[in-house]
């Protein structure tokens, strides 16, 4: 879905294949790239939660998924997003503000 929305510079994506646990995977991310911008997305409350437990610098939230866009937004994200087309507007303009495009 990255490269066919001309997103670049995503070091990497961790799925549940990887590591169930959101805050391991937290940490190892801001672990294995020591002072790189941490980016997360999601569509859980729960998640906006821990991520900002943690440290993530940006959370984005989608309302479309898993909870409704209320239950979401309550996680108080720093972006939230109601389309992927938004999502993916957004990752361009910080992507090249950023200079990794």
């Amino acid at each position: 879905m990255l490269a066919e929305n001309h997103i670049t510079g995503v070091r990497e994506v961790i799925g549940a294949d990887v590591e169930t646990s959101k805050v391991k995977k937290f940490n190892r991310i801001m672990e294995q790239y020591p002072g790189e911008r941490t980016v997360f997305v999601s569509d859980t409350k729960g998640d906006m939660i821990e991520s900002k437990e943690v440290g993530i610098d940006l959370r984005l939230a989608v309302t479309w998924g898993w909870q409704d866009p209320w239950t979401v937004a309550s996680g108080n994200p720093d972006f939230l997003f109601d389309c992927p087309q938004d999502l993916w507007a957004w990752f361009r303009g910080f992507m090249t503000a950023e200079g990794k495009i």
